[in-house]
């Protein structure tokens, strides 16, 4: 049973059960057709939370603990390769048209890919930070997301297996050998049970693959991972453009100045210091929340201005010299139809 409460405000939740699913969504459900496919994304994610999840779970999870904290490091797949089944159920269901799906799991992996967090954590260790995430105690910079982090690692796990196996074994084959392995026998999942199961169905290469990328910190290397399957991979570096080019990623606007959300690890406006919660106030003299994103690309390379900001109150300002950030782009696509007919 899906369950939809619609509410007259923003909010969007949404609790897998046994048996059914709950949400709480605005009252324009599917109005529109950007409203649509948010609709039908999260409705598909917690469909197969049926499986995955309400079956197929962590040993750490079996049985449910309402009384302390649950630790476990398979929250990448418990959510993450949930969240990769979300756009493969709408693609084979045709809820959504190749050309999207290739898109959007591209742009996914271009945002992990200009992310530091995600070359400072594994995938694991995310998991594991679970209950501490998001926290006051760790910068904003440094968080990321297991959802995101578990996508990525499904999308190279299915590809992985695919390759090794010359197309007989899939992310597909892994999860029912996990079900009827665990499952079925009334287990949960030892944390070392995926692993197990990958190398045992797909081969030696599998145990890297882990050790890299699942236990690892590895950043892909979707050329190599990717290699000999019916895929086109582009992987290219262009500059930012706008605040991108100081490393400002975010900001929002406030009656002082702009406040920073997102600064790009190792770009000029980190190396001088320049945190997420900062209220930038001034540019080379000039208020900051003045300046259009034309400003920063009308400057030559090299060019140096004095910032102004303040953090908790307390006025800072320092020196930047203008250094373009390299931002990577990640493009997949199929080259084969065929391939898409057993995706």
């Amino acid at each position: 049973h899906f369950l939809y409460l619609l509410v007259p405000f923003s909010m969007r939740h949404a609790v897998e059960h046994a048996y059914s699913a709950m949400f709480v969504l605005p009252e324009e459900g599917a109005a529109d057709e950007t409203s649509l496919r948010s609709f039908l994304g999260i409705s598909a994610h917690e469909l197969f939370h049926l499986w995955n999840v309400k079956r197929l779970r962590p040993a750490a999870l079996w049985p449910y603990r309402y009384d302390r904290e649950v630790y476990t490091s398979l929250h990448w797949f418990t959510e993450g390769v949930t969240d990769y089944y979300t756009g493969v159920s709408l693609l084979r269901a045709g809820l959504m048209e190749p050309s999207e799906y290739w898109q959007r799991l591209s742009a996914e992996l271009t945002q992990m890919e200009n992310t530091p967090a995600y070359a400072l954590f594994s995938p694991a260790e995310l998991s594991i930070d679970s209950w501490l995430a998001p926290s006051s105690y760790r910068p904003a910079l440094y968080q990321g997301s297991f959802y995101a982090a578990g996508k990525r690692v499904g999308f190279l796990l299915d590809m992985t297996l695919r390759r090794e196996t010359q197309g007989r074994v899939t992310l597909d084959s892994l999860l029912r050998y996990l079900y009827r392995r665990y499952y079925l026998r009334g287990k949960g999942l030892p944390e070392a049970a995926l692993e197990q199961a990958a190398v045992r169905l797909g081969g030696p290469a599998l145990k890297s693959f882990f050790e890299r990328y699942v236990w690892g910190r590895d950043t892909p290397d979707y050329e190599a991972l990717l290699a000999g399957l019916p895929l086109r991979v582009e992987v290219t570096q262009k500059p930012y453009s706008g605040w991108g080019r100081v490393g400002i990623l975010r900001y929002r606007a406030e009656s002082e100045g702009l406040r920073i959300e997102e600064v790009l690890l190792g770009s000029a406006a980190e190396k001088v210091g320049l945190e997420p919660g900062d209220l930038l106030l001034t540019v080379g003299g000039r208020a900051a929340k003045d300046l259009s994103p034309a400003f920063w690309d009308s400057l030559a390379e090299g060019a140096q201005l004095q910032l102004g900001w303040t953090r908790d109150g307390f006025p800072l300002e320092a020196a930047i010299q203008l250094r373009s950030a390299l931002q990577k782009h990640i493009r997949i696509e199929p080259i084969a139809e065929d391939f898409l007919k057993s995706y």
